[in-house]
C-alpha cells in the first residue's frame, strides 16, 4: 500500500500556536503551480475582534487550474484545530475548497477566519 503525505498536518503549540498542512506558497510556485492565495487575519471576524487575537492569520494556497488546495498556513489561537479542517477537505475525492465555501458557518467562531482567506483569492503574483 503507497502512502500519500500530501495531506499531513504539523502544528506547534507554543504561543502564538502554528499549524500547516501541504505547500508553502513558495513551494507551490517553485513546483510550478500557477496558485491563488488567500489571506485573513482573525482580526476580520466578529470572535477574533472578542479574543482580542490581534496576530492570528490565515493563509492558504489554491491550484488555480483545478481549484484544488494545495496548502494552508495558520498561526493563532486554536490554529491545529482550524487545520483540520482543511486536512479533511485534502484528502476529500475532489481536494477541493467546495464544502467548506458552501456550508453554514456558526458566528461568532474563528471558523470564520478560514472562509474569509478563502473569499479574498487572488493570484500569487499579484501579491508579490
Amino acid at each position: 500500500m503507497k502512502v500519500d503525505f500530501h495531506a499531513v498536518p504539523r502544528a506547534v503549540f507554543t504561543n502564538p500556536q502554528v499549524a500547516g498542512v501541504g505547500l508553502r506558497e513558495s513551494e507551490a510556485n517553485d513546483a510550478g503551480y500557477d496558485v491563488l492565495v488567500g489571506r485573513a487575519k482573525y482580526i476580520d471576524v466578529a470572535k477574533g475582534v472578542a479574543v482580542a487575537e490581534e496576530h492570528g492569520f490565515v493563509k492558504v494556497v489554491i491550484e488555480e487550474k483545478t481549484g484544488k488546495i494545495l496548502g494552508c498556513s495558520i498561526v493563532g489561537s486554536e490554529a491545529p484545530e482550524l487545520i483540520q479542517q482543511v486536512v479533511y477537505l485534502m484528502n476529500s475525492d475532489s481536494q477541493d475548497t467546495g464544502p467548506l465555501i458552501r456550508s453554514q458557518i456558526i458566528h461568532p467562531t474563528l471558523n470564520e477566519v478560514l472562509a474569509r482567506a478563502l473569499a479574498n483569492l487572488e493570484h500569487s503574483s499579484s501579491l508579490r
